[in-house]
């Protein structure tokens, strides 16, 4: 019996901590397309303590989420692009999450 790997990166999201949460849309698509086309399943794109996140250590990052998300969007053909709304203190995340899923509802973003 043969059993695919599911593979999901999570370098945008995780990663952006060791990078203090300072990338670039332009970075971030770069490195999506090359996830996409290494066969990568799934990429997951927001700052690193979630949607509209931002920490005591890190503070808030150089550009949105959204802005991220857009540029991962327009990079991949074949990769399931998803996020993470890992916490939620903030009125600022839940405004994010609502346009994530007026994205999602109207097929702008393979987001899940």
């Amino acid at each position: 019996m043969s059993q695919r790997l599911y593979i999901q990166d999570v370098t945008l999201r995780d990663g952006m901590h060791a990078i203090q949460h300072r990338v670039d849309p332009a970075t971030v698509g770069q490195i999506a397309a090359a996830l996409d086309a290494a066969g990568v399943d799934a990429i997951e794109v927001a700052h690193g303590d979630g949607l509209a996140g931002g920490s005591v250590n890190y503070g808030p990052g150089s550009n949105t989420d959204w802005e991220w998300i857009e540029a991962a969007a327009a990079s991949i053909t074949t990769a399931v692009l998803t996020t993470c709304s890992c916490r939620h203190r903030h009125h600022r995340r839940a405004e994010t999450r609502a346009r994530a899923r007026r994205a999602v509802r109207s097929g702008r973003h393979p987001l899940h």
